[in-house]
């Protein structure tokens, strides 16, 4: 009897495993990599920011553009009240076109602005990329390691039921007490809350990862990632440096600054007239003649000024902004850095030395359970040391890949 429970016993176990790896085979795969080239070109938001571009490419073709010709007519002389002459005769018309001429390199310094706008532009695109790719990180993360939580506290829920399917037979068959059968149908609850949360942060987790992902597909694909944990070789110090020097949010500071003083060139060169000439042919009571223009503006009371000191003020303002954001950026890379390597640490010490035991302690409490030397309270005390373990390991091992997600982001750059 004993022999024919261990078959029955070992062929439930193999057809659940084979339908489990069936619907894994049925829904596909989608690792880490694939999921960021998806966000890198399908994400709408991110296409929307690069239209920004093509702005400001067409800021930097208007700047350099020359100011339009203007044409002139006027016609002088019509006769109002007694007068000998016809109310169309005898009068004085002109026409004339005249160009307006920037002096002082303005033009020169609006090219200038709006390329330093278009390097600017660049680097936020930039930076918003290296945003949304940590923002797809995190998302994939919580979605994996839910599916882990998930999928383990089914297995572990199978185990159960099957342990509860054999304690049923025996309590049938007068082996064992009605009270150790209502003492296993009680641990059903355990393993109930486990799934339903596994399933319910993943879907959250999936449904903020598919957005993301424009993913268009209804059914959910089997997450993957690598179990070896990512690793930092760079010094803290050699990260702070790659930090303030690759950080597209850093270079807009930059960028900002060099604009502003351009800026004040600007300005100061608006303080120089602009040059108008013109010419044309006019009629003067039947003479014909050609007459020149010169108009230019006398700069007596208004040299630019005021806008000439604020554009000072805010070449100043943006170095204090970039000295100001600079040291934020250290201590965000220290603060990161220091989270990673603890949390690596401890993981590491808890990886090596409890979940295999915890693993080998519920295989071998289960095979003694089944030839009967453990008891059913030490079979269900093993279980629930194993999910409460594994549930745990696998929140410790997805705080430690977001604390590096989290490096990576504040240092600007992959590092693996």
């Amino acid at each position: 009897m004993a022999y024919l429970r261990r078959f029955v016993i070992a062929l439930t176990a193999v057809a659940v495993m084979a339908s489990i790896a069936s619907q894994a085979a049925g829904q596909g795969e989608l690792d880490l990599e694939t999921a960021l080239e998806l966000y890198a070109s399908r994400n709408p938001n991110l296409e929307a920011e690069r239209d920004h571009i093509e702005m400001a490419q067409g800021r930097l073709e208007q700047s350099g553009l020359w100011p339009n010709p203007t044409f002139n007519f006027s016609q002088e002389g019509y006769p109002f009240g007694n007068s000998n002459s016809g109310f169309f005769q005898d009068q004085e018309h002109s026409i004339g076109i005249g160009q307006l001429f920037e002096l002082g390199g303005k033009r020169g310094r609006r090219k200038e602005m709006a390329r330093l706008d278009m390097d600017a532009v660049e680097l936020e695109i930039e930076d918003v990329l290296r945003l949304g790719k940590a923002q797809v990180k995190y998302a994939f993360l919580r979605a994996y390691y839910a599916q882990r939580r998930r999928d383990t506290a089914q297995d572990l829920f199978s185990t159960y039921q099957r342990l509860r399917d054999i304690h049923q037979m025996r309590f049938e068959a007068g082996d064992v007490s009605g009270l150790s059968q209502l003492k296993i149908n009680a641990e059903e609850i355990r393993y109930l809350t486990a799934v339903t949360r596994g399933q319910g942060d993943f879907t959250q987790a999936w449904n903020e990862l598919a957005a993301l992902l424009v993913w268009s597909e209804s059914r959910s694909p089997d997450l993957r990632l690598p179990d070896d944990l990512e690793r930092v070789d760079q010094p803290l110090e050699e990260l702070k440096r790659t930090a303030l020097e690759s950080r597209p949010d850093l270079e807009v500071q930059r960028v900002e600054i060099r604009k502003s003083q351009v800026d004040v060139t600007l300005q100061e060169s608006l303080k120089v007239p602009d040059l108008t000439v013109g010419g044309g042919y006019k009629n003067d009571f039947g003479q014909d003649s050609y007459y020149l223009g010169i108009k230019v503006p006398l700069p007596l009371f208004n040299r630019n000024q005021g806008a000439i000191a604020e554009k000072v003020a805010d070449v100043h303002r943006n170095q204090s902004l970039l000295t100001w954001q600079e040291l934020l950026i250290v201590r965000e890379v220290e603060s990161a850095f220091e989270r990673f390597s603890t949390q690596k640490d401890n993981l590491e010490r808890i990886q090596d030395s409890v979940i295999d035991q915890v693993n080998s302690v519920a295989t071998i409490t289960g095979q003694s359970y089944l030839e009967g030397e453990a008891s059913l309270l030490d079979y269900l005390d093993a279980l629930r040391v194993q999910l409460d373990t594994s549930i745990n390991f696998f929140e410790l091992t997805h705080q430690v890949r977001r604390s590096f997600v989290d490096l990576e982001r504040v240092v600007g750059g992959n590092l693996n």
